[in-house]
């Protein structure tokens, strides 16, 4: 079982790639309007992380879902976990509610904690897993005041998690990672900036309404909180595959805050826009290295987040179905 707060020098550390395997699978979100894109799944995605948001209109901390694959911190030669978990958060200052393992392989806990978050008191319920030399964590989180609210449905995506690369029906599998997992199907996105997913490799895909037309659109769009007067994006490619898309690769040079480092930083990303329903749904890759590195990442993997920031469709609105009056 490994945690976040222990494994930061493993965080590079990728799953063991199955041979063959198969086509990404689609990822399917069909509440609000409704949009899909492959999984990104790529032996050099880097960071072994992948996220699901659940909207929440009005909330700052949103709901989520999150799967991480580690290198094992702590396992012993049979792979069970032991690593006392409530020991570990109650140190840590969160208050455990609910803990047992499941099997020699898999700990489930819950608990509480206000730990580092600025917004109050957050709820979680984990299920973590070693297995042939691997750890892997899937938790959910909300805030505490929310949770009755979201629980059953954040809940249930932890418990479609398995261990297992192929793909099953409802389930997107990430063979490289050598999981799936259910799709958490997000509520009708909030009146702000929204981001619902993030995989390995940086590809995320947020939703905004948006009742401009896409020439006046600009790419590297941002929530006003994260505008920076002295930031600005250079457009290096552009093209409008369609009259309600744009796709776009752009850099983004962002200047230091501090006289120590007055330089400025290049970061590339990839990113493709589609205007439907009233909104604005966006999937953007980063084509730059994770940590501010000043250098592109390797041209294969550019082309497979490309190939997967592409693939963003908006899933059209089924017609109503036609109803007879009745015989009179």
């Amino acid at each position: 079982m490994i945690l976040p707060q222990l494994i930061v020098p493993l965080l590079i550390a990728a799953a063991t790639p199955v041979a063959d395997a198969p086509a990404p699978a689609k990822l399917e979100f069909p509440l609000g309007g409704g949009y899909r894109i492959n999984a990104l799944n790529s032996a050099a995605a880097g960071l072994p992380y992948f996220t699901m948001y659940l909207p929440v209109p009005g909330k700052s901390l949103w709901p989520r879902v999150e799967v991480t694959n580690y290198l094992p911190y702590i396992n012993d030669p049979k792979d069970k976990l032991v690593l006392d978990v409530s020991k570990f958060y109650t140190h840590r200052g969160d208050t455990v509610l609910f803990e047992r393992a499941r099997s020699p392989t898999e700990l489930q806990v819950e608990f509480t904690s206000d730990h580092g978050q600025p917004g109050g008191k957050e709820h979680s319920y984990e299920r973590m897993f070693t297995v042939q030399g691997h750890s892997y964590e899937v938790r959910a989180t909300a805030p505490d005041a929310l949770w009755p609210e979201v629980a059953a449905k954040l809940k249930a995506c932890v418990e479609s998690f398995e261990l297992s690369p192929e793909p099953a029906p409802g389930k997107v599998a990430f063979p490289l990672q050598g999981f799936r997992i259910s799709p958490l199907d997000g509520a009708d996105p909030a009146s702000t900036h929204q981001r619902l997913l993030s995989m390995p490799g940086g590809v995320t895909v947020s939703v905004e309404p948006y009742t401009k037309t896409l020439k006046e659109y600009q790419p590297g769009r941002k929530p006003d909180w994260m505008l920076d007067a002295k930031d600005k994006i250079v457009i290096l490619a552009e093209n409008s595959p369609a009259e309600n898309v744009l796709v776009t690769e752009y850099a983004e040079v962002l200047y230091a805050a501090d006289k120590e480092h007055p330089q400025s930083i290049e970061v590339k990303t990839y990113e493709k826009v589609v205007l439907a329903h009233g909104q604005l749904y966006r999937a953007t890759g980063d084509l730059s290295q994770p940590y501010g590195e000043l250098k592109d990442v390797a041209p294969e993997m550019a082309a497979q987040i490309k190939a997967c920031v592409d693939s963003l469709e908006v899933m059209p609105i089924p017609a109503p179905t036609a109803t007879l009056a009745p015989a009179k």
